[in-house]
């Protein structure tokens, strides 16, 4: 009886490293198991049944594993700041982003000359926008003033508005010149978790700092979602043509998500633009009072 007690321990308690082997290795299966129709009938019953039992032990295993992770975060320097300063962590995403977002544009830029690309260009041009407003931001993050603030937050506004210009161009050169993301194999899998993380993440984001903390943060907040937005779409059309769906609803759906896509920066734009300007002449307005 002890015997098998203690087996069940084990199963149930294994170590932390097995445990990070694990989550990665089931994950791999049952994408394997998804993703490819002829795949062997054991590695997809054996791929069912090792995320199970993953699964079992992470829920098992969480409060201590939660525990090891705030450890390792309060013993670390980074992650501590980055968890716990606002402006530190808004700083840090901006330039991650700014640097992937210039790679990304330059690439793109130079594709759309060597392939004589107006996809590829309008895409470069996106990105360079997208570029010179993070660059705005990440250069006036720490500006205590709040009418300077409220002034980089209504030339954001602006900015986002010729952002969703570009945008707009994308999203006719899909719809109707058949253009198209095109993401190979398992990627598109991958793609389509990192969008989805990224657009929940972003409404987060929006609901909890864009009123409690500075213009410049807000306005870094919806940037983030609207560029979460376009993610999505091309997500979508990436989908639509790896998976065959019927041509005449396929093109209904993008139409359908691009008019919406365009339509919601678009409101994000000007809302922006009337909050900063609100915020700006109620600013005035008590200095004259004053």
């Amino acid at each position: 009886m002890n015997r098998i007690k203690k087996i069940l321990l084990l199963l149930l308690f294994p170590k932390i490293w097995l445990i990070i082997v694990l989550v990665p290795v089931s994950a791999a299966l049952l994408i394997y198991a998804f993703a490819y129709k002829n795949a062997y009938a054991v590695l997809v019953y054996a791929s069912y049944a090792l995320s199970a039992y993953t699964l079992t032990v992470v829920c098992v295993r969480s409060p201590e594993i939660i525990k090891k992770i705030k450890a390792f975060i309060n013993s670390n320097k980074f992650c501590k700041r980055y968890l716990n300063d606002l402006n530190y962590r808004s700083s840090f995403n901006l330039n991650l982003g700014l640097t992937v977002n210039v790679i990304y544009s330059v690439f793109r830029f130079i594709s759309g000359i060597v392939y004589s690309s107006f996809w590829f260009g309008a895409e470069a041009v996106y990105y360079i926008v997208l570029s010179c407003i993070r660059i705005l931001l990440v250069n006036k993050i720490k500006i205590e003033d709040s009418t300077a603030g409220w002034k980089v937050h209504r030339l954001c506004g602006a900015f986002l508005l010729l952002l969703n210009t570009t945008m707009s161009g994308i999203i006719i050169q899909i719809l109707f010149k058949n253009e198209t993301y095109h993401y190979n194999g398992i990627i598109i899998y991958a793609t389509a978790a990192f969008t989805f993380w990224r657009l929940i993440s972003s409404i987060i984001q929006v609901a909890k700092y864009h009123r409690k903390h500075s213009p410049v943060i807000s306005a870094a907040v919806f940037l983030n979602l609207s560029a979460s937005l376009m993610s999505l779409f091309a997500l979508q059309t990436a989908m639509i043509a790896e998976f065959g769906a019927d041509l005449n609803e396929g093109g209904a759906m993008n139409t359908a998500t691009g008019i919406a896509v365009s339509a919601g920066v678009m409101c994000i734009a000007v809302f922006m633009l009337f909050r900063s300007n609100k915020m700006l002449t109620l600013k005035t307005e008590s200095e004259e009072i004053k």
